[in-house]
């Protein structure tokens, strides 16, 4: 015996008295059995931030049957009629780009020397190119604030979630363009108030744009030597800015006093270092 149930965009089935599996999103089924098979942009279900725990858990033995969770972030699904290198953007409700992707991107490289399995570790791919129905997750973040500034330590720092809003997709296939609007709602289990998600978006953004700045300075001091007093200040201003980015994005609420304290020292840190670059300042 089995029963089988549809719950908004999820195809939901289960047998009696032994498990049950969900097919997440089944959105672009419905929307392709109904258009003709051109290459399109689908409209994309609403999107929710939901902000976890950074660490990403124990992987399950490979022998214990499992099953994929649905994926964190935006579901952006198109189809191509031919294979095409295509990029995929992300912009704001005042049409700036805050994210872009593309298929010729190349997927981010682990260190070879990690303490811990690869497994453990969740590698993006870009969005793909080939005929038929594509699905790229954006995972709802602006890039990256440092990435591989510091070979020797392979240095990276994700940049923070956006606001909860009305945002929208551009895929670029070709020489062809398609838009679809997409909304990121706010986790329904936040309590978050309205100023709350304000004041944290502004520390992080704050914070996000000073670490950019802070990482191009570094590479500009890359002449001086690893170990000179400009170098060394810019790494403590880095290390100060991840962690209150981390801390003002682990939790929808306001950031606690101490994050705009650091804040505030590591960014004159960072002014008194630009100072002896004048030509990036």
């Amino acid at each position: 015996m089995r029963d089988l149930a549809i719950h908004g965009d999820d195809l939901v089935i289960a047998t009696f008295g032994r498990s049950f599996w969900i097919l997440d999103n089944i959105a672009p089924l419905r929307l392709l059995q109904a258009s003709s098979l051109k290459t399109q942009l689908l409209p994309p279900v609403d999107a929710v931030r939901a902000i976890h725990d950074t660490f990403p858990g124990t992987p399950l033995p490979p022998e214990i049957p499992q099953a994929k969770n649905p994926p964190d972030g935006a579901v952006i699904d198109y189809y191509l009629e031919t294979a095409s290198n295509v990029s995929v953007e992300i912009l704001d409700s005042h049409g700036d780009v805050v994210r872009r992707f593309s298929s010729q991107d190349t997927p981010r490289a682990w260190p070879a020397d990690l303490p811990i399995a690869k497994s453990w570790l969740n590698s993006p791919r870009p969005p793909g190119g080939h005929t038929g129905l594509n699905r790229f997750v954006w995972n709802l973040r602006y890039p990256p604030a440092v990435e591989d500034v510091d070979q020797d330590t392979g240095t990276h720092v994700d940049g923070p979630f956006v606001a909860p809003g009305t945002y929208s997709v551009r895929l670029t296939a070709g020489s062809q363009t398609y838009t679809q609007p997409l909304v990121v709602k706010l986790d329904p289990r936040s309590r978050a108030t309205t100023e709350d998600i304000a004041r944290q978006t502004e520390l992080a953004q704050k914070a996000w744009r000073q670490l950019r700045r802070a990482s191009a300075l570094l590479r500009a001091s890359a002449k001086l030597g690893p170990d000179s007093p400009v170098a060394k200040r810019l790494k403590s201003a880095i290390s100060g800015l991840t962690a209150v980015l981390s801390v003002v994005m682990s939790a929808d609420r306001q950031p606690p006093q101490q994050a705009y304290e650091l804040y505030e020292q590591c960014a004159a840190s960072l002014e008194a270092s630009a100072s002896a670059l004048p030509e990036v300042h």
